[in-house]
């Protein structure tokens, strides 16, 4: 769950070996991180709905925020790479970080699913990251 979170584009060429261990759990010979994120939401969603209706007394906020979280990623990285040097307004580029994406996806869908306010500034305030808030 803390890779979901980390701040460095795995699509990236320039990576650190802590993060190169990172991109090495998500990449296969085969595919790459796009397809194993998608893959991942994917699997997480059918084994959490089967999960959800087994009369075993268990959380799915957990699973929710997973899958929230790995969506964001997603979406993260395939902005980071249609806009590799950052978005820019006027002056300033702003450099995309897949895992403030991670973040919101996670607090969106975890909010959305239990219908409060709540849970979703209790993401923000656990993770320390209250500029995706607004």
């Amino acid at each position: 769950m803390n890779e979901l979170f980390s701040n460095v584009t795995w699509s990236g060429s320039h990576l650190a070996v802590d993060d190169a261990i990172t991109v090495s759990h998500w990449t296969t010979p085969y595919t790459n991180i796009y397809v194993n994120l998608a893959v991942f939401i994917i699997m997480n969603f059918v084994t959490t709905t089967v999960c959800a209706t087994l009369p075993v007394p268990a959380g799915v906020f957990i699973p929710i925020f997973r899958i929230g979280a790995a969506f964001g990623r997603l979406v993260g990285e395939c902005m980071a790479a249609w806009f590799p040097e950052g978005i820019r307004m006027g002056d300033n580029i702003f450099k995309i970080l897949p895992g403030g994406y991670a973040v919101v996806g996670a607090a969106a869908l975890s909010g959305s699913a239990t219908h409060t306010v709540s849970t979703s500034v209790i993401v923000f305030e656990l993770t320390g990251q209250m500029s995706h808030i607004l």
